[in-house]
């Protein structure tokens, strides 16, 4: 128990001794206020835009009657595939001439 007083104590005396030089080193205590001022200068391409304002009305009508006639004629060649002979009876009366 005497041995963790004795670290705690030296270690806090060194933290403060450790203070103090920083203290002395960065000139005392004293606050002092800056003031920064930065100028930056940068080039901007610049767009020009212009509105002209445009008036143009256009109608156009268009009309277009076309007649159109036209007739197909077409031959077509057949061929006959199968003939159909069909017998027919025929009575002729006769009369008996004396």
């Amino acid at each position: 128990m005497k041995r963790l007083k004795l670290a705690t104590c030296g270690l806090l005396s060194l933290l403060f001794i450790a203070m103090t030089a920083l203290a002395v080193a960065c000139g005392g205590t004293e606050i002092r206020e800056v003031e920064v001022v930065k100028i930056v200068e940068k080039e901007v391409p610049v767009e020009i835009v212009k509105e002209v304002a445009v008036e143009k009305i256009v109608k156009e009508e268009v009309v277009k009657e076309v007649e159109v006639e036209k007739v197909v004629t077409q031959e077509v060649e057949v061929e006959v595939v199968k003939e159909v002979i069909k017998e027919v009876q025929v009575e002729v009366a006769a009369e008996a001439v004396a």
